[in-house]
């Protein structure tokens, strides 16, 4: 049975079931629009959330799956737009929460004045509500500077490019302008080194081992 409605049609404070096949068609010229603090579900998800306060943000939209939920959330008090697996953030503890303690990991990207990966390695989280500790492998900032690696082992990738950490090159690595090493070098025996004409290369008090031939 079809039902037509004029004007504004408020269900309030109340939830409003399709079942079956139904669908929902917003005309072009209409718009659909979800309350402050309130979320749009998406699916057929049946994940409970844990007992703690979860930041609807500014407008929240969750896609419901069958191991955890995918939600995308406007500024719910930790970056302007978050997007989450398995994870959402606890608005009055001020701290990220998983979802569900079944999906063993978690993802965050967030978009701020920076983009940032975030993750929780399978196997960190145990607890539905456990308070979530993230490691960030990849961050780009406004400067368009981006860093690489967790912990100590991280990368920076400006102009120029600096490298805090050990390069491995398992393969070739070509420089066309000035390649500067300010420590040890480590060439495999009888490995050759060739620079293009004009190009520069500047050990500065740097050990060169492994007898490399340049040319």
């Amino acid at each position: 049975t079809d039902c037509t409605k004029s004007g504004r049609w408020t269900v309030a404070n109340s939830t409003m079931i399709l079942g079956g096949a139904s669908d929902v068609g917003v005309p072009t010229t209409s718009t659909l629009t979800i309350p402050t603090a309130q979320a749009l579900h998406i699916g057929t998800g049946i994940t409970a959330y844990p007992n703690q306060t979860v930041s609807l943000g500014v407008s929240t939209t969750v896609m419901k799956g069958t191991n955890s939920d995918y939600r995308v959330s406007l500024q719910d008090g930790s970056g302007r737009v978050n997007r989450y697996w398995n994870a959402f953030f606890d608005n009055v503890a001020g701290v990220h929460r998983a979802i569900t303690g079944t999906e063993a990991f978690a993802t965050r990207h967030t978009q701020h004045d920076y983009f940032a990966w975030y993750t929780v390695p399978n196997g960190n989280i145990t607890t539905s509500g456990q308070e979530l500790v993230w490691l960030n492998p990849l961050k780009i900032d406004s400067t368009g500077a981006v860093t690489l690696g967790v912990g100590s082992v991280t990368s920076t990738i400006v102009s120029p490019l600096d490298i805090n950490g050990a390069v491995n090159i398992n393969s070739k690595a070509n420089v066309s302008g000035l390649l500067m090493a300010n420590g040890g070098v480590t060439l495999g025996a009888g490995q050759t080194v060739t620079l293009p004409t004009g190009s520069t290369l500047s050990l500065n008090a740097a050990v060169v081992t492994g007898n490399p031939t340049f040319t």
